[in-house]
């Protein structure tokens, strides 16, 4: 589990959190679906610490991975990251909805 997503499911968010100390454990992230994650667990935890500018670029810069770099359900395969794809996907959906109230379009709904 990255360094940022402990952070947010923390008990009790530290007050000093030292952004160095988060943007080092974003950089050590392999694949692009943990840095999604990481992205998105990292803006849930900007918005819980009331930066709400750092909050929006965390999860601009999480989305636009999940949007243009993971792979699309209708290809038929989403890698072999697929638990990592699906909770991507999720910490989009809950961080959209925590800070800019509202979700984004579901990723598993099957185009008719």
């Amino acid at each position: 589990m990255s360094k940022v997503v402990q952070l947010h499911t923390a008990p009790a968010l530290p007050s000093d959190v030292d952004d160095s100390e988060q943007w080092s454990a974003l950089e050590q992230e392999e694949s692009k679906e943990l840095k999604a994650q990481t992205y998105l667990a990292l803006a849930m935890v900007e918005h819980q610490l009331r930066h709400p500018e750092a909050a929006q670029s965390a999860l601009r810069n999480g989305a636009e991975i999940v949007e243009l770099d993971l792979a699309r359900l209708e290809s038929g395969d989403i890698g072999g990251y697929w638990v990592d794809w699906i909770f991507a996907h999720a910490l989009q959906r809950e961080a959209c909805l925590l800070i800019d109230g509202k979700s984004p379009p579901d990723p598993f709904k099957r185009n008719q």
